[in-house]
């Protein structure tokens, strides 16, 4: 049964309040939606995306770094010698204007200059050193004095002819310098550059450099190996530098084949090609006299129509050609890179359009009309700083470039952009991804900086997206502070970041050297080698300690060429040092006149490198007017590995002399010397030595006329010891440096079994400064006393163009001396072919033959002047000089001293 329960009034309306409310919700939300889904959405129009090449993390930076498609450039770099600095002008106008460079191809000057602007110098760091370089001792390879043992610095300069033998057959030089300097300039250069790569492509730009192979005559085009030695390779102009031995190549200069490689440049595969040409024009009749001048002005004339058939090539081309300045002019530096600065602004419009017209290949050309701009993932004052936020109209290809230009500003990771129909607007919107922020640094590795050193340079980039432009300058910074002090391998092996706390973890390998090989050593022992180089296995790599064991090994004349070849593997370095000897046999030539000893001449045979040890071994044949002399003489700068040296003269002399009395001639005599003279000491750096002394001696009077002098037969043995400092730039003719000698030896005849018991010591010391590189001061002072019993032959002597002026060699003599002397030399302006000199020097002096009190009128004062010239064949000297007592006389002399 059911139970029936009437309805009550208020239950009835409050659901029925209830359910108008349920409706009226209801037909707002049927509304919203049936409005929303018959609105017109959002139309894109177009959406723009960056395309890359590739996508990856260079070593230098903390992020993933892609790389933007673009229009491909090459740069051709021709030679031209010195007008090849020009091409630096060109580099710097490219770099500010934007202008990317994706490959170099250099031949010749062009190869050095895209290898050094390849391995990170900028062009303004190229110019600086292009100023700095003394360009005229580059060429000249003779090794500096002060790199020299003094047993060295006294063998050069005496010979007016030297020349090597193989087995009794002289060796003709294959050309006017080894280009040992040369390639050290450019291995110093290459070692301290940002950028180290056995593979050019590696490079910060890859690089092509053109060479020749004289032995075949094939265009060789160097991609990979020593890039210095590819540099040198490439300037070596046949008849001045001796070719680069490369694998079973012998290389010269690149432009005898190609000085304008346009087309090895397209072959890089890029899309347009720039070409510098600053290849000389013919040389005058007065510009074509040394043989390499004379094989360069061949190689011009062989060259001009493929010179213009590769410029004809190029899609811009950049020419010098109608500069009148020869490509030896070093003096013409400055206005060749400003002239290469103005040149490529005149052309820098016509290179944007080219690029601009490749790309546009592959843009469309439509353009729209734009009523609002947007951006995500940044601030408009941030996209302001690339576009023009109240421009109404922009171009497919405006829009791209906007777009390359926010993500090259090294901070974005990715850009897109899209056009789109909004509320009938339409609205061009930008969206940014920037990369992550770089909140701290760790460093790795370094134990010759400190780290607050190395963070000073990422300070500033922290707590701020990662900027790839920024990190690669600090770390370029970072790499600088390690070349300065010497650390040329030090690298950055790899940066990573730690994206949880946005850390960069910073690896550096700061150069430790693993091996050291030799190569090409023939005769040579190796202990020779590592005596001179100070770097060993184990070391940090210090360039300057490699520099200097380089040139210490080059200055013992032993080497033609001396290289240095780094190979890396992850955090080593294999040092490679490459020889190429010289045959040790020597012969020497040398002739002399002066009006004292008039003519003489002197052959001399040596071995250089008596088994191997880099000893000298020499005989000496003398012959003139006055004057025989013959000497066999043992000398080693360095026994073994230590700084101990010796020197064995077995000697036989015969010379012609005058005798004075009072100041007047009075006789003639021969004197004769035959013996033996032994010093065994220590080198003192390669400034001089300290050395004992050992002489047994026969000395022979014989009278030819008149008296005044001493005749019969003396044993003279004698002990001491000796220094000689010597730190003359060049002999003769120096301009700056010392050179001092003290000696002191004892004859004994009970300790020596000599005739004559005697002591005697003697001191001299000359200074050269010169100021305003023309003006050069040389004071000297000399003193010496001895035994009364000293004999006539021990007796110190004065007089002579060198010695006092007014007197003869000789005119004066005695047991006690003191010579004071102060001469001024003048180089002259550049009036003769030759360096020409004129100099006056007044000397002031005594000779006394006992201990006595000093009086003023013991002295004599002698005045003199003399022009000279400096030619290759030696100097040439015309005298005159006077005393105040009375004596005058002419000098002349011409040659070398020996």
């Amino acid at each position: 049964m059911f139970k029936y329960h009437p309805f009550e009034r208020s239950d009835i309306t409050q659901n029925y309040s209830k359910y108008i409310r349920y409706f009226f919700i209801l037909f707002i939300l049927f509304h919203v939606c049936t409005s929303a889904a018959t609105a017109k959405p959002d139309e894109i129009v177009k959406e723009f995306n960056l395309s890359f090449e590739s996508e990856g993390r260079s070593l230098r930076s903390i992020v993933p770094k892609k790389k933007l498609k673009r229009p491909r450039v090459g740069l051709t770099l021709s030679g031209g010698g010195i007008r090849g600095i020009a091409q630096v002008g060109v580099l710097k106008v490219l770099e500010e204007e934007n202008i990317p460079i994706d490959v170099i191809v250099g031949s010749s000057i062009g190869g050095v200059i895209g290898g050094l602007y390849a391995a990170g110098y900028s062009p303004d760091e190229i110019i600086d050193l292009a100023r700095s370089t003394e360009w005229s001792a580059v060429i000249s390879d003779a090794p500096q004095r002060s790199t020299l043992f003094l047993g060295e610095k006294e063998k050069r300069g005496r010979a007016l002819l030297q020349f090597r033998m193989d087995f009794f057959k002289p060796v003709v030089p294959e050309a006017y310098s080894p280009g040992q300097k040369l390639y050290t300039t450019f291995t110093e250069l290459i070692l301290n550059a940002y950028y180290h790569a056995s593979h050019f492509d590696q490079l910060k730009i890859p690089l092509k450099i053109i060479s020749t192979d004289i032995l075949t005559g094939e265009k060789i085009v160097l991609t990979q190996g020593d890039l210095a030695q590819a540099m040198r390779a490439t300037v070596g102009i046949p008849l001045l530098f001796s070719p680069v031995e490369y694998k079973n190549y012998s290389l010269v200069d690149g432009g005898v084949v190609d000085n304008i490689p346009v087309v090895e440049t397209k072959k890089s595969g890029v899309d347009v090609v720039i070409a510098v040409d600053t290849t000389s024009p013919l040389r005058s009749p007065d510009k074509i006299a040394a043989p390499w001048e004379i094989a360069d002005q061949i190689t011009t004339i062989m060259q001009q129509e493929k010179d213009k058939s590769q410029l004809d090539s190029a899609d811009v081309a950049i020419c010098f050609d109608d500069l009148r300045i020869v490509s030896t002019n070093f003096a013409a530096l400055d206005f060749l890179y400003k002239e290469g600065i103005r040149r490529t602004q005149l052309q820098i419009t016509k290179i944007k359009d080219i690029l601009q017209d490749v790309e546009n290949k592959e843009s469309s050309a439509e353009s729209f009309r734009i009523d609002q701009i947007t951006v995500s993932g940044a601030n408009r004052d941030e996209l302001a700083r690339f576009i023009n936020m109240q421009q109404k109209k922009f171009s497919s290809c405006d829009i791209r470039t906007i777009l390359k230009n926010i993500y090259s500003s090294g901070q974005v990771d990715n850009v897109a952009a899209k056009i789109y129909q909004a509320d009938e607007k339409s609205i061009l919107s930008f969206d940014i991804d920037f990369n992550p922020e770089l909140n701290s640094i760790v460093f790795y590795g370094n134990s010759q900086i400190p780290d607050d050193s190395l963070r000073q340079h990422f300070s500033h980039l922290l707590n701020q997206p990662i900027n790839h432009h920024k990190i690669q300058l600090a770390v370029e910074r970072i790499l600088k502070m390690y070349r300065t002090r010497g650390l040329s391998l030090a690298k950055i092996e790899k940066i990573n970041f730690n994206p949880y706390d946005h850390s960069a973890h910073v690896y550096i390998f700061e150069g430790l050297v693993k091996n050291i090989n030799l190569s090409g050593l023939q005769k040579t022992q190796p202990f020779v080698i590592s005596r001179e180089f100070d770097i060993k296995k184990g070391d940090l790599f210090r360039f300057d300690r490699a520099q200097n064991g380089i040139k210490n090994i080059y200055a013992t004349d032993l080497f033609s060429a001396v290289n240095l070849i780094i190979s890396s593997e992850s955090i080593y370095h294999d040092i490679y040092l490459h020889f190429i000897e010289k045959p040790s046999h020597v012969v020497r030539i040398g002739a002399r006149y002066d009006s004292e000893r008039t003519a003489r001449i002197f052959a001399e045979f040596a071995d250089e490198n008596i088994w191997g040890t880099g000893n000298d071994l020499s005989l000496h044949l003398q012959y003139g007017g006055r004057d025989f002399k013959t000497f066999v003489e043992y000398r080693a700068d360095r026994i073994f590995k230590s700084y101990l040296t010796s020197r064995f003269n077995l000697h036989h002399f015969e010379s012609d002399h005058f005798a004075y009395t009072n100041l007047e001639r009075t006789g003639q005599y021969v004197r004769h010397a035959t013996g033996l003279n032994i010093d065994i000491g220590q080198q003192i750096g390669r400034f001089g030595t300290l050395s004992g002394h050992l002489r047994f001696e026969k000395i022979d009077l014989y009278s030819v006329s008149g008296y005044g002098y001493d005749t019969g037969s003396l044993n003279i043995n004698t002990f001491g010891m000796k220094t000689i400092i010597d730190t003359r730039d060049e002999v003769p003719f120096p301009a700056s440096g010392k050179y001092h000698i003290f000696f002191y030896e004892i004859s004994s005849g009970l300790v020596l079994g000599a005739d004559a018991s005697f002591y005697k010591v003697m001191n001299q010391l000359a200074t050269y400064t010169t100021y305003w590189n023309r003006h050069t001061f040389c004071p000297k002072l000399i003193w010496g006393t001895s035994e009364t019993s000293t004999p006539y032959s021990e007796q110190f002597r004065l007089g002579g163009q060198d010695s006092f002026y007014g007197w003869r060699e000789g005119q004066i003599w005695g047991k006690h001396m003191i010579l004071t002397s102060l001469e001024y030399r003048l180089l002259l302006p550049n009036i003769w072919m030759f360096n020409t000199y004129l100099s006056a020097r007044y000397d002031l002096g005594a000779m006394w033959a006992k201990m006595e009190e000093i009086r003023a009128n013991d002295f004599t004062s002698g005045y003199g002047a003399a022009i000279s010239f400096k030619t290759p064949v030696g100097p040439f000297s015309f005298a005159y000089g006077h005393t105040n007592r009375g004596q005058r006389q002419f000098y002349f002399s011409a040659g070398f001293e020996f």
